[in-house]
């Protein structure tokens, strides 16, 4: 039996009350867009950085902002 493989062009995330804790309640908060994410020096923003959203990701590769 063939295992399917993971769509690159999904993006799933999972945020508890605990995570959110742990990080100081920033989760969920992101650079609304990639000129905002320069202006604060962030540019090119990881997946997991502070600020990241996959909005700012064209490609999905986890990396927004690069251009």
């Amino acid at each position: 039996m063939a295992i399917p493989k993971k769509s690159p062009w999904t993006h799933t995330e999972t945020v508890t009350e605990e995570a959110t804790a742990q990080d100081g309640g920033n989760l969920g908060e992101f650079y609304e867009d990639c000129d905002e994410a320069r202006v604060a020096g962030a540019a090119p923003v990881r997946d997991g950085d502070p600020g990241y959203g996959p909005h700012l990701d064209r490609d999905c590769d986890g990396v927004g902002c690069k251009y």
